[in-house]
């Protein structure tokens, strides 16, 4: 009978980590930032996407940027495609 309580026990207690863990990543507000650029009447003409995207929300915020706004280290990487 008590290992029974003790393993009903240590699945609540896991279930709980697994909440409080879950919930800790939905509420963070880190998130990544990702650059992308499309082609869409509705934006800018040449412009480009932050997206910024948490792990388990997704996309949560984007916004337009010009190629000048852009990180240096993303504009080398445009720049190696040949994109402008």
């Amino acid at each position: 009978m008590k290992k029974q309580v003790l393993i009903g026990v240590g699945a609540v207690l896991a279930a709980v980590v697994v909440v409080i863990v879950l919930a800790a990543g939905f509420l963070s507000g880190s998130g990544s930032f990702y650059y992308t650029q499309i082609d869409n009447s509705k934006l800018t003409e040449g412009a480009f996407l932050q997206l910024t995207v948490s792990p388990i929300r997704g996309v949560v915020e984007w916004s337009e940027l010009t190629y000048e706004e852009l990180p240096v280290k993303v504009q080398e990487r445009y720049d190696a495609l040949g994109i402008e």
